[in-house]
Parts: structure tokens; sequence; C-alpha cells
């Protein structure tokens, strides 16, 4: 269980030594929650996380509403051959500059959704999407959701580790060096690692040496001379140090029984702060001419001597060099000060965390809507999501699909060139892009026509084939000024 270090304030100096003892245990400050092993509970900010799988479902989405050359670079249906490890050759080895940081998320959406089309989950909120025109607008948007998410994500992640990791293992460190100095656990209590002097107890209590550490500070206030000579009450009895200091870990169990059991509740900022402004009251001032005298104790004589009624410490030091920073001059008030600054950077963090899962969470909603449009095919081609505030620094695989498409087909044949937007080279056998532009042909309010208006060369073959069709398509010259084409 946890035990509390506590700072006695001086007891009046009429009152008997049975009333004494009791005004002492009243009037005492508390310092730190901490166990002989220098662990304390701290006051970490819960966060919310119903956000974390949004950046994963939107690559998944983006990935299923993708060609699908693209997934087959993943070679997911091939047993055997995907991995996460970055390809050494083909279409992906030759975007190793731009794809080898992005490809291990990109093949976790790759599989997820490889997994959802091959074998969906009973509850499926997210079913495949059958009209091209709508699959092709809906990937423009999953795009660019996604993109925004991954930046979102990435913050988030970044936060979470500073809160739970960063932050927590710093303010644990440095609560553990204002307790014990140098000294690591109860088992590493060499007098030299927690106190700023180490022959006796007149040099370690005094001038400089003294405020290394909380406990050596209460070493100073608890052993005397003599079994009554101390500060602490409760019955400790501690008269190590008149000579040499010995100091271990019965000492440390003994010393600390005289404390008071502390509240389980995790250490907060604000009660770091309190706790050193309390220690701050409970110091006796006696001014001179330096502002030197600066006592915690029985005595005000500054003998800091062992005996009954003469034991004290003296942050004389502290308050008449370093400039006079007083109380924020002696170490382990300075490493409760930054473990008080790291708890309030938690705290910070864990705001900008909630206000991040918030965007999230509006992202997937967005998404749901768009894919429910889909679905319903009433999702407009025109329709755009909102822009990226990082788009150029995110090259999502649309660019890859609008340079390499046809390089990348899958079916190497006409048809299969043909079905892709593609035209088909017969001395090479492969897909080539086609001579003259295409573009997907949408009519005000309209959803897309798939029609490839390119694919006839004369009007009544056109018309042969597409009796039910608007008209969308156009006569024009090809690049080479070649036969006039229906595009």
């Amino acid at each position: 269980r946890n035990s509390v270090f506590r700072v006695f304030s001086e007891p009046s100096s009429t009152a008997s030594s049975k009333h004494s003892s009791r005004r002492q245990r009243k009037r005492t400050q508390p310092i730190v929650p901490v166990d002989t092993d220098g662990r304390t509970k701290l006051a970490i900010p819960e966060l919310d996380t119903s956000a974390s799988a949004v950046a994963s479902t939107l690559n998944e989405l983006n990935a299923s509403t993708s060609e699908p050359d693209w997934l087959y670079l993943f070679k997911i249906e091939d047993e055997g051959k995907g991995s996460p490890e970055f390809p050494t050759d083909g279409t992906a080895a030759r975007n190793k500059a731009d794809w080898e940081a992005r490809w291990p998320a990109w093949y976790a959406a790759a599989v997820a959704a490889h997994k959802r089309i091959t074998n969906p989950p009973k509850t499926n909120p997210y079913p495949v999407i059958k009209d091209a025109s709508q699959k092709h607008a809906l990937h423009t948007i999953t795009g660019q959701l996604s993109a925004v998410a991954d930046v979102l994500n990435t913050k988030a992640l970044l936060l979470q580790k500073q809160i739970q990791t960063t932050n927590a293992a710093e303010a644990a460190a440095a609560i553990k060096a204002a307790v014990f100095g140098q000294a690591t656990s109860a088992d590493d209590l060499a007098a030299a690692k927690f106190l700023g002097a180490a022959t006796n107890r007149a040099t370690a209590c005094a001038a400089a040496a003294i405020g290394k550490s909380i406990l050596g500070d209460f070493y100073c206030l608890c052993t005397g001379s003599t079994n009554g000579a101390t500060e602490c009450g409760s019955g400790y009895a501690g008269t190590n140090g008149g000579g040499e200091i010995t100091f271990g870990k019965t000492e440390l169990t003994n010393l600390m029984n005289t404390c008071t059991k502390p509240s389980e509740d995790a250490l907060t900022a604000s009660e770091i702060a309190a706790t050193i402004a309390e220690f701050s009251a409970a110091l006796k001032r006696n001014n001179n001419a330096n502002d030197a005298k600066v006592t915690l104790g029985k005595t005000m004589a500054h003998t800091r001597g062992a005996g009954a009624n003469e034991i004290c410490v003296t942050y004389e030091h502290h308050f008449t060099v370093n400039g006079k920073k007083g109380i924020e001059a002696i170490p382990w008030v300075i490493n409760l000060r930054k473990a008080e600054n790291k708890l309030l950077a938690m705290a910070q963090a864990a705001a900008q965390h909630a206000e991040i899962t918030t965007q999230l969470l509006a992202l997937q909603r967005q998404m749901d809507v768009a894919y429910a449009a889909a679905l319903q095919i009433r999702l407009q081609t025109n329709q755009k999501a909102a822009e990226s505030p990082n788009d150029a620094q995110h090259e999502s695989h649309t660019t890859h699909k609008k340079q390499n498409k046809c390089k990348a087909s899958i079916n190497k044949t006409a048809a299969g060139c043909e079905a892709i937007g593609c035209g088909y080279d017969e001395n090479k056998k492969e897909c080539k892009n086609k001579s003259v532009k295409e573009t997907a042909p949408t009519g005000k309010g309209e959803t897309s026509t798939g029609v490839y208006c390119s694919k006839h060369t004369v009007w009544t073959a056109f018309m042969a084939e597409n009796k039910v069709i608007k008209k969308h398509c156009a006569f024009q010259k090809g690049k080479d000024n070649e036969d006039d084409k229906y595009a």
C-alpha cells in the first residue's frame, strides 16, 4: 500500500509532549503518495478510443472501391505470395520512393477489403457496390476522406503515446527523484543517493546538502541523537547519524510507518501545486539582513543539532543563493514541478485527442452517408468530400491508377483492355493508353451512363447498341487527324 511522506510544522513550544505530538499530526503537510519502490499512482487521463478504427476502415473502403488492378498489386489472392513486405520488383518497386513507407498500411487495407468482399460478415455495413459508376464516384470520396483520416489518426496516436507513455513515464521519474533522489528503490538506499552529503548528520542536514530529496529532508527531521529527539512522532526512534550515516530498507520502513495512509486517489497536477504551497506555508521565516533564516522543524537557532527540541532543516542556501528563488530552488521541489508540468501537458494533450476523435467520427458519418447513397444508386458522380488539408503530401493510389492503369492490366486481351478504358496493342499483346482521351459522360444531376463512346467509329454502330441511352457522345478528330471517331 502507498505511504505518504509528510513535512511537519513546528508545534507550540508551550505544549506538553503529549499534546505536542497530537498537534504535530494535525498540522502535517502532505507531500507525495509513494510506496517504498518509488511508485506512485498518477492521474493519467482516460482517452476515448472509439475512433481508433476509423482511419483503417476508410482505407479499407478506399481499397475495396479501387480498380481490380490496384488490389492485384498486393497478390492477396495468390496463396503464399501476398506480403506486407515491400516488393522488390514490378510496379511497386518502380514507385519505391513514394510507396514504400505506406505499403504496410495499404497492404492491411487491401487484405481487409478482400476479406470483406470474399467472406462478408453477417452484419455488413459496407456490402459490395455493384454499379460501376457509383463505385467510381464513391472511390473519389473514400480517397479524400481516408487522406484526412490518416492525418488525424497519426496525430491521435502521437498524442496517445505522449499521454500514456512519454509524459506518464517522465512524471513518474520526476516524482521518484523528488522522493528518493538518485536512489531507485528501497533496495538502493545508499545515503549519498538521497542526501546531499553522507559523512554525518551535521553535514547532511545543512547548507546546500539539504533538499536533495524528500526522504533526505525527513531523515534530518526524524533522526536525532536520542530516541526522543525526533520531529516524526508516532514512536519513531532513530538515533543513527551522529557519527556516520547508516540507512537502509529497515530504517526506511520505520520512517514511513510514522506517516498516515494517503488517499488511494491518483495524484493530480493541482494536488502537487497545493502540496508545494502547503510546504511553503509550513516554513518558519526569521528574516535577517540576508533573509537567511528559513527553517522547517522545532528550532530557529540554526544550530541544526540532533538533540531534543533542536531538530530542524534550514533552506537558507536556497533562499540566499541561486537568485533567491526560494523553495523553487530546492531540488525535490524542482522535480515535483517537473511532474506537475507533465501532468498538465497530459491534460492538454487529452483535450486535443478528444477534439481529433470528434473529427474522425464525423468523417465516419460522412462516409456512411456516401456509402448508403451509392448502394441506392443515388450518389452523384460529381459529389466531392471535404478536401484534405494535406492533399499535396498524401498521394493515394489514384495517382498510380491514372499513370499505370493500362500497363498494370491483368486481362491483357482486347476485351480486357477495353473493359478498363484502355486500348489494345496487337503487336505487344498488351493494354495501352488510348490515343483519344475518354471522359466519363455525365449529365447535369445525372449519373454516368457507363457508355464507352470510342468503342464505335460510326453512328449506326453506336445506335444499334445504345438505343435507349440519351446521346452523350460527339464526333471528333483523333490526335493524329485520323478518321472521325464517335467519342
